[in-house]
């Protein structure tokens, strides 16, 4: 794999070339980025795929429940990228990830996002069965802090204005997927389980957590940048 530099010039000058009105400056551009290809033995296809980025979250349990995923899908419509769940080594410990990756920045911001609300909804979820489930059995407290969560990350996805993706950008986002994650392997979709019934109490759990979740506060600037793909709601 080439440093990362090199790609960054590389791209440069193959812009440049292909937008550029002037032929001669296309011809250098073209050929100073030919040089740069052949000394650094770098293929077509890396260079495009540099494009690429690929940051980690890590989550607190090994087999994430259905709202810890449902809240991935919401940071990955914001910000138009896809995801998978990952692992890696943490000292003498493996931990789970959800691993998002797109072009460049909107995976870094995705992470930031999903890190942010993933710590809000951690939060939400045990302060609400602290105050409303004091004394039921543990099977219930977590079935009924999963509907509080699922809902709760329902009204974040009512806040969100969804990216649109290009054609381009998707297959070129697939064939990330294909040829640096997966490798030619067909992907294996996690199928996660909720736990949340269908009983008055349950439902209570699920209003609650809509209503808490339109409060959720994603303001923080990153390098520079402020986030607004989560457009604020009054709570009702």
């Amino acid at each position: 794999m080439a440093d990362k530099r090199i790609l960054d010039k590389i791209r440069k000058l193959l812009t440049l070339a292909a937008k550029t009105g002037n032929s001669h400056e296309a011809a250098s551009a073209l050929s100073k980025a030919q040089a740069l290809m052949a000394k650094h033995q770098v293929d077509e296809a890396e260079v495009v795929l540099s494009d690429i980025g690929r940051y980690s979250s890590v989550l607190d349990q090994m087999k994430p429940p259905q709202w810890v995923v449902n809240l991935a899908q919401v940071i990955r419509s914001a910000f138009g990228c896809d995801i998978v769940l990952g692992q890696q080594w943490r000292g003498i410990d493996i931990v789970r990830t959800v691993d998002f990756f797109g072009i460049e920045p909107n995976p870094e911001l995705a992470k930031y996002c999903f890190d942010v609300l993933y710590r809000q909804l951690r939060k939400a979820r045990t302060d609400y069965i602290k105050v409303n489930c004091k004394r039921c059995k543990s099977t219930t407290k977590t079935a009924r802090g999963d509907a509080f969560a699922e809902s709760w990350t329902m009204a974040v996805y009512d806040k969100i204005t969804a990216l649109v993706l290009t054609p381009e950008t998707k297959q070129l986002i697939e064939r990330y997927k294909n040829e640096k994650i997966f490798r030619n392997q067909p992907a294996k979709e996690y199928e996660a389980s909720s736990r949340a019934g269908k009983s008055s109490r349950y439902n209570d759990a699920r209003h609650a957590g809509y209503r808490e979740g339109r409060n959720a506060q994603l303001n923080s600037p990153v390098s520079g940048q402020e986030t607004q793909k989560l457009t604020a709601h009054s709570p009702s």
